[in-house]
């Protein structure tokens, strides 16, 4: 996919609310419990809550650039294959059964989403593993499980979303001998109609195969019928065997089909960030408003992807769906995150995805957080089994720039060098890094140090600057949170176990990611690298 950061294009046949409320986020002022300021658990330490900022990951086990204690590690791989698990149990061949779904069905899932990721999954095939390599105790599969609701509850733990395709914005032609004050006027517009239109063309020419709409029968196959596809799930850890501590994933793919292509590069502009009302990019007018510097800004086509109203059954096209039966991917979140409070002990909560996931699971993170704290912002019920506070943590892998401020959550961003996807999008962001650099700032360390705060600072007056001009902050994309890099230009021309080297792979491929995170500390892994193989 791309980055995080999408946008919506091209116009669709079919019925779409253009506005629709939803619950509110926005955290109300919440006293000061006992259970809020106990010490951190082990499993929020290890989620980088042990203290703050670049202290916090150090604590968790992200020693320095180079070290990671295997604890931590290992800690990441499982969230990066519970990730690759989306990508594994899709279904993308255009001519399968079941195309946009999952290769098991709904309610199955539970059982087979995650079966295979046993401990031998990622491991060298035994010829090659040198003698008395320790074999791991459990896999993926044995740490994380995912969960079926009660009945009246009504979810599965897959997470389904529906890509918008937006619109054009609508400008009026010039009046005769106007044309400067109406060019004036309409310069926001005209900026978005191009990004619109350029963005729409690019997709249509370079990513044109897996539609995932098919074709409206109805009209004689002109124009569309949206349907919704999987995106995610919701899963649970075994309970800590010292302390019953248990963590809830939402786990985020990123793109494949054309329709997410255009939702990426089409939209691609910072609105402000208002989840109590969604309102849908492909709806008439000016769609979500501009943030000012000063507010919070998100990804139009992300916002958009995360807020929508879709159904959350396979197999059904959104014109067959009541609009009471729909529900945002936030909206299934919210649920499934009440429910298990309610049911686990449940001391962190963590997102993880990769390209558009990793923007969906930075997105979520920073929604997640609010809600816990609008919940936690007045007594639970006695019955809930979660009484503290949980911590909320963002693994995003190969993640687009998505937001304009910091967030709520702490957020982990792991990033290739040689990968494109993570430095884009953002004018003003690129314009600053590059001076900041010039000056020997590390920008891209942590936002909470004084070199992060810096570039907070100089983005924030260039941006407030062009505001007062009357040019909106649109692409004040920023980096939020701490990133750890890999580098995979160590790794072509390489030998491996079997005597081939490593040629071309795509730098934005996860198992990539992971197969170079397995050996950020070590020259050597026992990782299999014929994973590298896979694709999304």
């Amino acid at each position: 996919m791309l980055s995080s950061t999408a946008n919506l294009a091209a116009t669709v046949s079919g019925r779409m609310a253009p506005r629709r409320a939803v619950p509110t986020a926005c955290p109300q002022k919440r006293a000061v419990s006992a259970a809020a300021a106990a010490e951190p658990t082990q499993g929020q330490v290890d989620r980088g809550h042990g203290g703050k900022g670049a202290a916090g990951w150090k604590a968790a086990g992200y020693t320095s650039p180079t070290e990671l204690k295997p604890r931590f590690e290992s800690m990441l791989l499982t969230y990066g294959e519970l990730v690759q698990a989306a990508y594994d149990n899709l279904v993308w061949d255009e001519c399968a059964a079941g195309y946009g779904d999952t290769k098991d069905p709904a309610d199955q899932a539970a059982t087979g989403l995650l079966s295979y990721l046993d401990k031998n999954y990622n491991l060298l095939p035994r010829k090659y593993l040198p003698n008395g390599t320790a074999l791991p105790s459990e896999g993926t599969k044995d740490k994380y499980q995912l969960v079926e609701a009660h009945p009246e509850l009504k979810l599965s733990p897959l997470i389904r979303a529906l890509p918008g395709q937006g619109r054009a914005p609508d400008i009026k032609k010039p009046e005769p001998g106007k044309f400067p004050s109406w060019l004036w006027k309409n310069r926001s517009r005209l900026v978005d109609f191009l990004v619109y239109s350029t963005g729409g063309i690019a997709v249509r020419a370079l990513f044109d195969k897996r539609q995932l709409f098919p074709e409206n029968e109805r009209t004689g196959g002109r124009g569309v019928d949206p349907r919704s596809t999987f995106i995610g799930y919701v899963a649970v850890s075994q309970p800590a065997k010292d302390s019953g501590e248990v963590d809830v994933v939402f786990v985020w793919r990123g793109t494949i089909f054309r329709e997410e292509w255009i939702n990426n590069f089409a939209f691609d502009r910072l609105v402000k960030w208002d989840p109590d009302t969604w309102e849908a990019l492909d709806a008439t007018g000016d769609g979500p408003p501009t943030p000012a510097p000063w507010e919070i800004g998100v990804h139009a086509g992300f916002k958009d992807l995360y807020l929508r109203p879709c159904s959350q059954q396979e197999g059904q096209l959104e014109a067959d769906v009541a609009p009471e039966d729909e529900r945002s991917p936030r909206e299934v979140v919210h649920a499934w995150l009440r429910y298990l409070m309610e049911h686990h002990k449940v001391t962190t909560i963590s997102t993880s995805g990769h390209s558009l996931g990793g923007a969906l699971c930075t997105l979520s993170a920073f929604d997640i957080a609010q809600e816990v704290d609008r919940i936690y912002s007045k007594p639970v019920p006695a019955g809930w089994k979660t009484q503290a506070k949980p911590t909320v943590t963002a693994f995003a892998w190969a993640s687009p720039r998505e937001f304009s401020d910091k967030l709520g959550a702490r957020n982990l961003r792991i990033c290739n060098r040689k990968d494109p996807v993570p430095t884009v999008p953002g004018f003003w962001v690129q314009l600053l890094t590059f001076l900041a650099h010039k000056l020997n700032l590390n920008v891209f360390a942590d936002m909470d140090s004084g070199a992060g705060r810096t570039f907070a600072w100089l983005y924030y007056a260039s941006c407030s600057l062009f505001a007062r001009l009357g040019f909106s902050s649109k692409w004040g994309y920023t980096h939020v949170g701490q990133i750890l890099e890999v580098d995979s230009a160590n790794l072509l021309g390489q030998q491996v176990a079997d005597g081939s080297k490593v040629n071309a792979t795509s730098p934005h491929n996860l198992e990539l990611y992971i197969y170079l995170l397995s050996r950020l500390t070590r020259s050597e892994t026992n990782r299999n690298f014929y994973l590298l193989n896979k694709t999304e």
